[in-house]
């Protein structure tokens, strides 16, 4: 099953008729990528899994010992009745069952290895034979166990298969599960890296003998897909004519080998990576389901269970590595390694001799593909992570509904899960929570630039028409003048990691940011000097220093009723008549309007008689005059309701 946790957000593609999903999610992570480790006194869910070693101790001892002693009768290993003298039948007490080696034949049939050690009594003394015995399991349509050969232990042939873990899990490094993918893939589309017709997720389901079905989830919208290894129902969401939900369920029958996919949550345009995700769930993992005699592949079914983790253990977790490898391998179907090596290597060498830095290279690069190959951008720029290219960093990032300019960095201060692009609602969760990353944007020498926090200094920031924007040497070394956060997966459930929070990376940020701000035009002196010259010169009261600062801006009373979105009528009172009850969401919103800095826009909300506490709305205002008060009041009434605080009240005070 893949699960919507796994993603952050659905974004619009303004090249597609379809959902993108935000550039910050589990795709890019790998199994080496950081996770956040699970503090020392948390309760974990785990989930409650059957081992096939448990299952073969529990139901099939007498089948292999049954095996041992007829070789022992009279086959491979009669040299242990030649020794004894005589006749030698082994007992449950007599043998010592070791670790079991599991082996993937296909899709339904494993091969195990199981090693007994035999203690043999001959005349009072005891001899111990170390014995191997093939056991083979067919579970295309339950469990069918048949021994295979058995010998010594010594004489146990290589196996030239997968391995499988104890819950029959492959056991895979990353470059497997490439091939692994591609040979899926060539198997039933053998002429897929050749025609983009043959290269199809709904083909490729079809030739593996499943069908791809499409329903609205009842209350699922975390469900993106669901496989079904046997008969089942599902519960959808009945519609009307249009297509609309009812909030109303339906049981729906599902037959076997069919992909659910969940139209409340996958656009149909953008579902081929669901359909690859279980089409690796249906080859690689088929006996993981069924050892766990489960007829669909929602983990969610399975039962689990709360331990306390002690020293930051995690105990193992199937699901987790089991996803991580249909995730990974669905990329590898989608866009298989000899696809898409030659072509970024063909795109690349296009670009090679134009002045674009790499983020813009890479741009280039991935929505050439995308293009190219119909393929959405954000799983282009995904898959060139994936294959070790770190300046993709720069390239496709999404934020706030619209692309940011691409840009570049020192690969060493961009790898892992290091990034220097924050949404405003992420940065809020930070300047709340951190005291330190706090402190650091209340210095008002930062500035929320296009995605990134950015030294408020000419030599990085320039406006445009389109409003702040890093110049052109920042752009080429964020490294050098953004702040740089990582961001931390965390445990989603039973099954999987999901995007849980950004952290500031204080260490590199006071190293670089330090240098950097040593280059400034002004020195600290020169700069306190200008602020307090400025503050002797604001009049006391409100209405004056208002006016004040209006005629510095060249500001009129109507370019102000049209940036703060307060009526003329109301911005004329308070620059004439001192009140005892001014509107703290309008003077945020003069604030922004006149894009005061920091240390001025405090000196306003005190004549104005307030004073913002630590709650969630005025820390949201206190970070907007902190770091974004070169934005419009438009940008801040957005970046307050996707930070789930409430609008600026403009009303007027009449």
């Amino acid at each position: 099953m893949l699960d919507n946790m796994q993603r952050l957000m659905l974004i619009s593609d303004d090249n597609m008729n379809s959902k993108e999903m935000d550039t910050q999610h589990v795709d890019t992570m790998d199994e080496c990528d950081v996770i956040s480790p699970p503090r020392r006194t948390k309760t974990v869910t785990v989930p409650r899994v059957q081992s096939m070693q448990e299952y073969i101790l529990k139901h099939h001892k007498r089948l292999i010992l049954g095996e041992i002693n007829r070789q022992i009768a009279g086959g491979t290993l009669k040299e242990i009745a030649e020794k004894c003298g005589g006749t030698v039948t082994l007992r449950a007490g007599d043998c010592h069952f070791g670790e079991m080696s599991f082996w993937r034949r296909d899709t339904h049939t494993l091969l195990v290895d199981v090693v007994i050690s035999a203690y043999v009594s001959v005349n009072n003394v005891v001899q111990v034979y170390d014995l191997y015995c093939e056991l083979w399991v067919d579970m295309h349509t339950g469990m069918g166990f048949t021994c295979g050969e058995c010998g010594y232990l010594q004489d146990k042939p290589e196996r030239d298969m997968w391995m499988l873990s104890s819950y029959l899990v492959p056991i895979l490094r990353k470059d497997e599960v490439e091939q692994g993918a591609e040979e899926l893939l060539l198997r039933h589309c053998p002429k897929a890296l050749e025609d983009m017709k043959e290269h199809d997720a709904y083909l490729l389901a079809a030739r593996m003998g499943l069908q791809v079905a499409r329903y609205p989830l009842y209350k699922k919208k975390g469900t993106l897909s669901m496989l079904f290894f046997c008969d089942g129902e599902i519960m959808a969401e009945k519609q009307d004519e249009e297509g609309c939900g009812l909030d109303i369920p339906c049981s729906v029958s599902i037959p076997a080998g069919t992909i659910v996919i969940n139209t409340d949550a996958v656009h149909k345009d953008c579902c081929q990576l669901e359909i690859y995700h279980e089409c690796i769930h249906y080859d690689w993992h088929y006996m993981f389901f069924r050892l766990q005699d489960m007829h669909n592949s929602d983990v969610n079914l399975l039962k689990t269970k709360r331990i306390v983790v002690q020293n930051d253990r995690v105990p193992a977790n199937p699901l987790k590595w089991m996803e991580w490898q249909a995730r990974r391998g669905s990329f590898g179907l989608m866009m298989p390694l000899r696809m898409m090596e030659p072509l970024v290597a063909r795109e690349w060498a296009r670009r090679a001799q134009n002045n674009h830095h790499a983020g813009q290279k890479f741009d280039g690069v991935a929505r050439t593909i995308a293009a190219e190959y119909d393929l959405p951008k954000f799983r282009v720029r995904a898959r060139l992570l994936q294959m070790g290219h770190i300046a993709a960093k720069g390239a496709l990032n999404y934020v706030e509904g619209r692309y940011i300019e691409p840009f570049a960095f020192s690969t060493g201060n961009g790898e892992g899960n290091n990034t220097f692009v924050i949404a405003r609602k992420d940065m809020l969760a930070i300047y709340r929570e951190n005291e330190g990353f706090r402190q650091q944007i209340q210095s008002g020498q930062y500035i929320y630039v296009d995605g990134h926090i950015c030294i408020n200094d000419s030599r990085f920031v320039r406006h445009t028409e389109k409003g702040l924007r890093l110049t052109a040497w920042a752009n080429a070394h964020v490294d050098q003048c953004c702040l740089r956060f990582s961001s931390v997966y965390e445990p989603c459930g039973v099954a999987d990691y999901c995007f849980g929070a950004m952290n500031s990376d204080e260490a590199y940020n006071q190293h670089y940011m330090a240098f950097a701000q040593e280059k400034g035009l002004l020195s600290n002196k020169e700069k306190l000097t200008a602020m307090t010259k400025l503050i002797s010169e604001l009049p006391l009261s409100f209405p004056d220093a208002l006016s004040y600062l209006m005629k510095r801006a060249h500001l009129t009373i109507e370019g102000m009723e049209e940036r703060a979105g307060i009526s003329a009528r109301t911005i004329s009172r308070m620059r004439t008549q001192e009140r005892r009850d001014y509107s703290l969401d309008q003077v945020i919103a003069i604030c922004i309007a006149l894009q005061l800095p920091p240390w001025l826009s405090r000196e306003m909300i005190a004549k104005a008689g307030y004073l913002l506490r630590p709650i969630k709305q005025h820390q949201a205002y206190q970070l907007v005059l902190d770091c974004m008060f070169m934005d419009t009041v438009e940008d801040v009434q957005r970046f307050l309701v996707e930070a789930g605080c409430e609008k600026l009240r403009l009303t007027s005070l009449e």
